[in-house]
């Protein structure tokens, strides 16, 4: 029996006055963060600023707030995730899906000894750049935009720009952020690794500064898996809840007994009944324990070590692929690569999950129904804006002038837009047709 009289407690010391920023990102770097850590030394602002101006925020906090207090961070809440907003109170828009990454990205930082700071911004800002109505938006922009050899238009891509080049700070173009949260927001989507980062991508914004067609650290790859969590979780949750998943019982019977038997496997249950916190708990788990034990058994020594394992392991998957097929799964090569990782059979089984629900309930005729409304309406208005440019806002008929890019500017200026905003400009628009969506 141990005898707690008899243990020594060391006494905690007691500050003497307020923790300041330098000395708070000191302790971090030397107490908390592990070697494959992106270290609060490592921050790199484009442009250097007066550390006198600061008090209490490390870098990384200093940039989530930045992105907090943005006009497209609360933007967000009236966008779409998948349903409209139109469609209920209950469901996820774009800001509380932003949340719930951002919370699972910190907490899966916490958990491995990443820098959670740097992970939570990248997790505020990996949707900045995003359309309204949901991803129907950016296919219809990204669709124009190339036909009219104006390059394509990706929300990745778009939040990296927003950040550096759309928003401003203090009167200056640009929040400047440090690299390692621009690098983050970039690479949050795959999509951009489909194939060689060129012109097309370069068109809509020169990224060659954030290394687009190397992977992320640590940190960039936690935001990336966050993301996919929290899309799976709460796209269930809310398909279960919004009626769509009684009406695929009887449509697509056995589309759906394979995802609940799928679902089951990740909650590790066998009788559909689990609740939403286990799949989370599930995921969140076995992702943290699998990439805990690939970065203990790894030789790390420094955060960039990271990148140069996950492109080790992209090597590897490719010399396991025929040489044709090397370009065409360049995606799923750099996916299998990830250091942050889940175990490989619970992976195949987390992305096959994601494509059934992505078949059963995000291509369902409702939401189809709202995508190609949203399509429509989006095409016209910016049809409208290109044939007639004085229709625009002021500031942006003056960046059109200042810039010459006139179909860029109006897809930055459709991309910013709300639902609710794209709704009242389409019924200025066309409301003499009678026209109206609401």
């Amino acid at each position: 029996m141990i005898d707690a009289s008899n243990k020594q407690v060391e006494k905690r010391e007691p500050i003497k006055e307020p923790i300041k920023s330098k000395e708070l990102e000191r302790r971090n770097d030397e107490l908390i963060l592990q070697p494959w850590a992106t270290k609060y030394s490592e921050a790199d602002r484009e442009v250097e600023e007066q550390e006198d101006d600061e008090t209490y925020r490390t870098n990384y906090r200093r940039d989530r707030d930045r992105i907090l207090y943005s006009t497209a961070f609360r933007r967000l809440q009236y966008k779409t995730q998948v349903l409209v907003n139109s469609a209920g109170d209950h469901y996820r828009t774009r800001l509380t899906h932003t949340l719930e990454v951002q919370q699972l990205a910190m907490s899966i930082a916490d958990a491995l000894g990443a820098n959670r700071d740097l992970a939570e911004a990248i997790a505020l800002g990996h949707d900045l750049g995003h359309t309204p109505f949901g991803h129907a938006v950016e296919r219809v922009l990204n669709k124009i935009l190339l036909s009219k050899d104006q390059g394509c238009f990706s929300h990745a891509i778009q939040s990296a720009r927003y950040v550096e080049h759309l928003a401003t700070h203090k009167g200056e173009q640009g929040l400047n952020l440090c690299i390692q949260v621009r690098e983050g927001i970039l690479k949050h989507d795959t999509d951009i690794f489909k194939s060689d980062f060129g012109e097309n991508q370069s068109k809509q914004w020169n990224c060659s500064s954030l290394n687009p067609e190397r992977p992320g650290g640590i940190e960039a790859q936690i935001a990336y898996w966050a993301d996919k969590i929290a899309y799976l979780s709460h796209d269930w949750d809310d398909f279960k809840t919004s009626g769509l998943y009684d009406e695929a019982i009887k449509e697509k019977k056995d589309e759906v007994k394979e995802l609940q038997e799928i679902m089951n496997y990740l909650t590790g249950r066998e009788d559909n009944n689990w609740e939403l916190r286990d799949l989370i708990r599930n995921l969140h788990e076995n992702l943290v324990s699998y990439t805990f034990n690939t970065l203990k058994n790894s030789n790390i020594n420094e955060s960039r070590d990271i990148i140069k394992l996950t492109e080790s392991n992209m090597m590897e998957h490719k010399c396991n692929l025929c040489k044709g097929k090397q370009d065409a799964n360049k995606k799923e090569i750099l996916l299998n690569s990830l250091v942050v990782n889940f175990e490989k059979e619970y992976r195949r089984q987390v992305l096959k999950a994601r494509d059934l629900l992505g078949q059963i309930y995000a291509q369902s005729p409702t939401v189809a129904r709202m995508d190609e409304r949203a399509e429509c309406m989006i095409s016209e208005i910016f049809h409208k804006y290109e044939t007639k440019v004085h229709l625009l806002p002021w500031k942006t008929q003056k960046k059109i002038e200042a810039e010459g890019n006139k179909c860029r500017v109006i897809a930055d200026h459709i991309a910013c837009m709300t639902d609710r905003y794209a709704y009242r400009v389409y019924d200025e628009l066309f409301l003499s047709r009678g026209i109206n969506y609401k």
